[in-house]
């Protein structure tokens, strides 16, 4: 399905918030007037290069032009989008010229035109510059940066862009302060001093911080703002005001000064920015995954538990519009969770899959066909695979109608309350039909049902049944909100490599291939013809990995560490996203993220639409495009930790909904409101109302039936003690934190 990908601020999100730009540029004379290239003005070679190899290089590239073809699927001319609007993976161009053809060219930023203050004006002038990456075919190790400057685009005389904001300036970051911050502040201190910044950049955005923004707030006076505050502080929350202009829930007082209630942003998602933390020596927009290549055994390990999986629907309105039948195709990421042990030694032919409900969500009435790819043993690491439909090493199953599919949990209405309970005045009839849910679902597939042999079955389950206990799947039994220390990696890059012993994540999952800017011109043009009608892997590993792992033939060496390739990533410093100020990539759901985009999810079931709810995680480097709904979250152990299902990319992070939740007491800050306690794989929260072990007990109440992940049976007793909880409230006392200095 497509991912929840947001984008434009006040009609969904925009990159609004300061960055950094990390571009190399060269001087260019090229002195062909094309009106959409201009030679840069302002850019110079720091110094002569003296290898030769790269000298012609940069010879050759004063020779080049650069065509472009479309700036994104809806705007094919610069006059109809503004600069800011741009993201670099959406534009297609080619280079013609003498030497063309000797050279890979992608991507690597995009800069906005620049006032002597460094405000960005490119809304006004209707300017910027992009920087390539111009490669050596003969020899890919010599490479340059080649930047130009563009025109006439789309532009407004009061700089203001298609999304009705102010753009930011540029953030720069001192190296004293990049050591200081990663050496010597505690993460409050690192969040207090990014938060500042991120208000400020909050309040300069028009509409956000005058009298009228979230008038249904009511007149909350100063002194029920600052008793706010102080128990906020109590409880590792941002203040009130803050609060309010990033658009969280929100509690309204009564006459007494009492909580009456919580108000939601009851509009579109407030745009989100990157954090400067997550994208530090690194090109802030190519630091979002990278595609086809597997850089460990790990990440082998999960695509080969992993699936891509579509489901083909009536699409209604186009088939009105066409005046024939017309299919509306939704892919999505999926994984094994669980199968039924059967008697005999038999290979198991009952499998169960997690993913995304919004995905799940397709798997309907209508639904006419559906079908599933797989990646086959066949690949190996630090090989390139093709996008899916044009790489042999996948195996395709397609199947008609419904037969042997069917939905055993999902995740809507999941809780024993209701959001509206926890709501005030209109809001609390408004919503009085909306449930929660949390973004999780398990399909259950029936391969002999569905026609297959026990030979078809372990071909499109990579014999997962008779792989090794360690590698098959498992969760953690203490969440992060609970233990953050386990996921509190070093800033510091000599500690990340030499001192942490702590958990580092693997996200692997299927986005379509329309978004993999990573697809080379003339060298991959057979795979770019046919991207926006497949799929492309995707990981969360670092981007300086694509292209540059291979080891040496001779010396069989890479120029990075073993240590370096075998790591997963971490979670994100994004601010807009984050409610718990002590714990980097920690939010709560209906606090911070009620809704995902412009509108709350609806489906088939639920027409009035899902209001989000739970324990979030904000995976840092894993923005992908609309497919990769669905991948799972996992660490080194191959414990899952949560499920993605929403990418930001102007925020640069994502959002991963928490299997398991202790659970959180605001101490009435939030009224009688308190992160709920559950876990939707064991159950035994105290505020949930289903999970995955209890469906499975109501499906196979008195038949005796054995899964993988529950060899004993579906009863509560049957539960490890490591997943039930100790106690039935919710609790801030448990959690473990890093303390000053040591992160």
């Amino acid at each position: 399905m497509k991912i929840k990908k947001i984008k434009n601020i006040l009609l969904g999100i925009s990159p609004i918030f300061p960055i950094l730009l990390v571009t190399s540029c060269e001087t260019s004379k090229d002195d062909k007037q094309n009106p959409q290239e201009k030679p840069p003005k302002d850019t110079e070679q720091s110094e002569t290069p003296n290898d030769a190899a790269i000298v012609q290089i940069y010879n050759d590239a004063k020779q080049l032009k650069f065509n472009f073809t479309e700036y994104d699927h809806l705007h094919k001319k610069a006059s109809d989008i503004f600069f800011t609007s741009l993201e670099a993976e959406s534009i297609k161009f080619n280079v013609t010229g003498d030497k063309a053809s000797l050279y890979e060219y992608r991507i690597l930023s995009l800069a906005p035109d620049k006032d002597e203050k460094g405000q960005t004006i490119s809304n006004r002038t209707g300017k910027g510059k992009i920087s390539f990456e111009i490669k050596s075919k003969l020899n890919p190790e010599k490479s340059i940066i080649h930047t130009i400057e563009v025109s006439g685009f789309k532009n407004n005389p009061q700089n203001i862009g298609a999304d009705g904001i102010l753009p930011p300036s540029e953030f720069v970051l001192p190296k004293s302060y990049a050591a200081q911050y990663a050496t010597d502040f505690n993460q409050i201190e690192r969040f207090e001093k990014d938060n500042k910044d991120y208000i400020e950049t909050l309040k300069r955005q028009p509409g956000l911080d005058d009298a009228n923004f979230r008038s249904d707030l009511g007149s909350v006076t100063q002194e029920q703002k600052n008793k706010f505050n102080e128990l906020a502080k109590s409880v590792n929350q941002d203040s009130y005001d803050n609060l309010k202009l990033k658009g969280f829930t929100l509690p309204v007082y009564d006459s007494k000064g009492s909580v009456k209630g919580l108000h939601l942003y009851d509009a579109p998602e407030l745009g989100k920015g990157p954090s400067w933390v997550d994208v530090v020596n690194r090109n802030p927009y190519d630091s979002k995954g990278i595609p086809r290549v597997l850089i460990n055994e790990h990440y082998r390990d999960i695509a080969l538990q992993t699936i891509r999986i579509a489901f083909n629907n009536p699409d209604e309105e186009k088939t009105k519009e066409l005046g024939k039948p017309t299919g509306r195709l939704t892919s999505g990421t999926a994984w094994i969770l669980d199968y039924v042990k059967p008697e005999g030694g038999k290979y198991p032919t009952k499998w169960y899959y997690g993913t995304n409900l919004h995905v799940a969500d397709a798997l309907t009435s209508k639904t006419t066909d559906w079908g599933i790819e797989v990646l086959s043993k066949k690949i190996n690491i630090l090989t390139k695979l093709k996008v899916n439909q044009l790489d042999d090493r996948y195996i395709h199953k397609g199947f008609q109608g419904k037969n042997g599919i069917k939905k055993i949990f999902t995740g809507d209405n999941y809780l024993k309350t209701k959001p509206s309970d926890f709501l005030a005045d209109e809001q609390k009839t408004k919503y009085a039909n909306n449930e929660e849910f949390i973004d999780f679902a398990v399909l259950e597939i029936d391969f002999k049902a569905l026609g297959l042999s026990e030979a078809e079955i372990k071909e499109v389950t990579n014999d997962y049944a008779n792989l090794d206990q360690s590698k098959k799947v498992k969760f953690i039994s203490n969440s992060y909100l609970k233990d953050y220390s386990k996921i509190d990696f070093p800033l510091s890059r000599k500690k990340l490599d030499n001192e942490y012993k702590g958990d580092s994540l693997y996200i692997l999952g299927y986005p379509t291939a329309a978004g993999d800017y990573f697809l080379k011109p003339y060298e991959e043009d057979d795979q770019k013809k046919v991207a926006k009608y497949t799929y492309s892997l995707w990981t969360n590993a670092e981007t300086k990995f694509y292209g540059d792992i291979l080891r040496d033939e001779n010396t069989g060496k890479s120029k990075y560490t073993d240590k370096e390739l075998k790591r997963g990533n971490f979670l994100s410093y994004e601010i807009g996203y984050r409610s718990f100020i002590d714990k980097p990539g920690v939010t709560d759901a209906f606090l911070a993220s009620h809704r995902v985009g412009p509108k709350l999810h609806t489906s088939e079931t639920a027409p009035n639409g899902l209001i989000n709810f739970g324990l979030e995680y904000m995976p840092r480097h894993y923005v992908p495009a609309g497919g990769s709904s669905g991948s799972s979250v996992r660490n080194q152990n191959y414990e899952l930790v949560g499920i993605f299902h929403a990418a930001n990319s102007s925020a640069n992070a994502g959002l991963a909904a928490a299997f398991r939740s202790e659970g959180y007491d605001y101490k009435g800050l939030y009224g009688s409101y308190n992160l709920p306690q559950y876990d939707l794989i064991y159950g035994g929260g105290k505020d949930q109302s289903k999970s995955y072990r209890e469906e499975m007990k109501k499906l196979y109440e008195s038949k005796n039936v054995k899964t993988e992940l529950f060899p004993d049976g579906f009863e509560d007793d049957k539960v490890p003690e490591k997943f039930k909880f100790n106690s039935t409230t919710s609790s801030t006392s448990q959690e473990k934190t890093t303390e000053k200095g040591k992160s």
